[in-house]
């Protein structure tokens, strides 16, 4: 079943997803992220899902 907001939505938190996962996988990754432009990501991925 495709997901209600289309394809573009879903990518959205699909790249999300992988990005963390990569970021968690790295011993600094998670030191590397700016808190500001993840808020930001997370925030616009939320907003195409909900």
């Amino acid at each position: 079943m495709a997901h209600p907001g289309g394809p573009l939505t879903t990518n959205k938190a699909v790249v999300l997803a992988k990005f963390l996962k990569r970021k968690l996988q790295d011993l600094n990754g998670v030191s590397s992220i700016n808190p500001q432009l993840l808020e930001l990501a997370v925030n616009n991925a939320k907003a195409t899902i909900f």
